[in-house]
């Protein structure tokens, strides 16, 4: 088993069910994993895990547009401080 990580403070965690990364816009396209990583990269500077939580949260949206959700979708950021 590999030795568990440590966290520092500025570190983000990221939990996500797959529909978040499997959110679709109105042409069929996979919001996708690289597009959270590159949100997460984005935002973690804001710090507030909330902040970062409704900014990815907005780019779904943006991306989604009108699109129905078609699975559940849940979110969780952790701030290590």
């Amino acid at each position: 088993m590999p030795a568990a990580k440590k966290t520092s403070p500025g570190d983000v965690i990221v939990l996500y069910t797959d529909g978040i990364i499997d959110a679709r816009n109105t042409k069929s396209e996979m919001f996708s994993l690289n597009r959270l990583l590159s949100a997460v990269e984005r935002y973690a500077a804001l710090g507030e895990s909330e902040k970062i939580r409704e900014s990815i949260i907005g780019d779904i949206k943006s991306f989604t547009g009108d699109t129905d959700p078609f699975d559940d979708m849940t979110l969780v950021v952790l701030s290590v401080i």
